[in-house]
């Protein structure tokens, strides 16, 4: 009988240490939180080197003790133009963009996710437009090797 009441001694203990270690995670386990995602709205030059810095993504978790990384979610088969620093949140290129034939990429969308380690993980998203801007890197195609437009002569200069 005495083993007996010692096995439902232990086994009520480790079920009070489950409940009360699951209380305590659940109370303070709020999602990290990105903050003022609609103000993100990038752009970078084409034609930049891989490693060119294209913005930092704030974001901070309510729980103190909790760690967040940052990481984006990528479509399958796509590879990731982009590179995001896991614990400080900087993202720079990881592609050679470029606005003209054939690419002519003029925009990139990302969605970013924070993750904290919590039990169980909480997370949150962000996507915004990353604008490619044009450089001057092409020289004027002309279609043909000379223009002439009929002028009169007696036409007025306008200042």
């Amino acid at each position: 009988m005495g083993t007996l009441n010692n096995n439902i001694k232990f086994v009520v203990s480790v079920l009070l240490l489950i409940c009360t270690s699951l209380a305590d995670n659940s109370v303070d386990n709020r999602k990290p939180i990105i903050q003022n995602c609609k103000e993100y709205a990038p752009t970078i030059k084409e034609e930049q080197p891989h490693g060119a810095y294209v913005v930092r993504i704030d974001a901070h978790d309510p729980d103190k003790q909790d760690r967040i990384d940052f990481g984006f979610i990528i479509p399958n088969n796509e590879r990731p133009k982009f590179k995001i620093d896991p614990q400080s949140g900087i993202i720079t290129t990881n592609h050679i963009f470029d606005r003209d034939e054939p690419a002519r990429e003029k925009e990139v969308y990302l969605t970013v996710r924070v993750t904290d380690n919590g039990r169980p993980a909480l997370e949150d998203l962000c996507t915004f437009k990353v604008t490619i801007e044009d450089i001057n890197d092409n020289p004027p195609v002309f279609d043909k090797s000379k223009y002439s437009e009929p002028l009169p002569e007696d036409k007025q200069v306008k200042d």
